[in-house]
């Protein structure tokens, strides 16, 4: 299913059905047990379950936080339940027990792997539920679906401006814009766990990561591309920002201006990467530029996400905007160069040295948040456009040819 139409049916679909169910959840309840007002008083705590649908890169920002709710709960069984793309990447986290798709292909599937999560939480009752959806009414249905079938005894999730959002939960987390998303998520879970501690690492994800990766794809394009064999070091770079924003894309002629910096470095060679579906997109950016010598070579949907993960081992760097690709290459310890504008850095940012990031924090910045459901009108971004192509070329040389650096510019 198209991603503008899921907004529009949250929107207002969405309003109606979370008003009929608050109704249903609160006339059932008194004939059920009274669900426990405070997560301290859930005891013998067996099963979790979090809702996380959108955002591959969100979902592993997100695994720090689930590690520490499975070390809180030793020997709890932790179900995420996400969409079926997300199927893959789920199933390395390493906190993660059981992985329950919803399938959007098309609307059979989606009712069918909907109901059968249903079936699954009423057969196996849930005694916490986190929604790690920011305000999305589709999740806070979801928590109040699981609590009709009888399952859940005490839910968090965020809390919203709007009020009867915030009926879907038994207990509201603060939405923290000075966070990073990964002690956002942690606050959350603290909740449970008892304490206030945000601090958060990726040493098992990398771990995970590094294990599911497939890095032989670089001795096969070697093969295919003998100049990328001649080059001391490879550069990533990926120009796409996926389905959900446009407007995070930094400009394809800046783009270009820093291919052609690196070019007059030899031994220097570049990737440039993408899904199945920026193949085309990719292709016509690739017409455009002048003669590479084979060193700029396009992988755009060739790629599995394994290969692309080993990919990620064994080159030197990623030049990308806000996007998936840039919290793989965060995790499993690639130096970045990425472009922020639309979406603050605070929030999705790498963390840590070897990274570069450019944000420009102009008056209009960030215009995609929580508050918005990340959906802009914006038509002219100039917090990307203003972005000079000549500090790039500065900070991609300085990171593979001199002390790596980090911070934002």
């Amino acid at each position: 299913m198209d991603i503008d139409l899921l907004r529009t049916i949250d929107r207002f679909v969405g309003q109606v059905a979370q008003l009929l169910l608050i109704a249903l959840v609160e006339l059932t309840g008194l004939f059920r047990a009274p669900r426990a007002s405070r997560v301290e008083d859930v005891r013998d705590v067996r099963r979790i379950v979090i809702f996380k649908f959108f955002g591959m890169g969100s979902l592993l920002l997100a695994s720090p936080a689930m590690r520490k709710l499975k070390a809180r709960f030793p020997g709890v069984e932790l179900v995420l339940f996400t969409l079926e793309s997300n199927r893959r990447l789920c199933e390395i986290l390493p906190a993660i027990d059981r992985v329950v798709c919803l399938d959007l292909k098309n609307f059979r599937r989606t009712a069918h792997s909907f109901l059968g999560y249903l079936d699954f939480v009423r057969k196996n009752p849930v005694d916490l539920s986190f929604d790690f959806e920011f305000l999305t009414k589709f999740s806070a249905n979801v928590t109040l679906l699981t609590r009709l079938v009888g399952a859940t005894r005490h839910a968090i999730g965020f809390h919203c401006p709007l009020s009867m959002r915030n009926r879907s939960f038994d207990t509201c987390v603060i939405f923290d814009h000075s966070l990073h998303i990964s002690e956002i998520y942690t606050k959350m879970i603290n909740v449970a766990c008892g304490d206030n501690d945000l601090a958060f690492d990726f040493t098992e994800e990398s771990r995970a990561l590094r294990a599911y990766g497939d890095p032989s794809i670089l001795e096969r394009l070697r093969e295919r591309h003998p100049a990328l064999a001649a080059c001391a070091r490879l550069v990533a770079i990926n120009i796409n920002t996926g389905p959900l924003s446009h407007q995070r894309r930094w400009p394809l002629d800046s783009f270009r201006r820093v291919i052609e910096g690196l070019l007059a470095h030899d031994g220097v060679g570049m990737l440039l990467i993408g899904g199945p579906d920026d193949r085309a997109f990719v292709a016509g950016f690739c017409r455009t530029l002048p003669a590479t010598g084979g060193r700029v070579v396009d992988v755009a949907g060739i790629t599995t996400v394994p290969e692309l993960i080993g990919l990620f081992t064994r080159i030197d760097l990623l030049v990308c905007n806000d996007s998936g690709p840039l919290h793989y290459a965060h995790v499993v310890g690639l130096p970045t160069v990425s472009f922020f504008g639309p979406e603050t850095p605070r929030l999705y940012g790498p963390v840590g040295p070897g990274h570069r990031v450019f944000y420009l924090n102009v008056s209009c910045s960030p215009c995609l948040n929580v508050f918005n459901s990340k959906m802009s009108t914006c038509t002219n971004n100039i917090c990307l456009q203003q972005v000079p192509p000549d500090q790039v070329i500065a900070a991609v040389e300085t990171l593979l040819f001199g002390a790596a650096g980090d911070g934002a510019s």
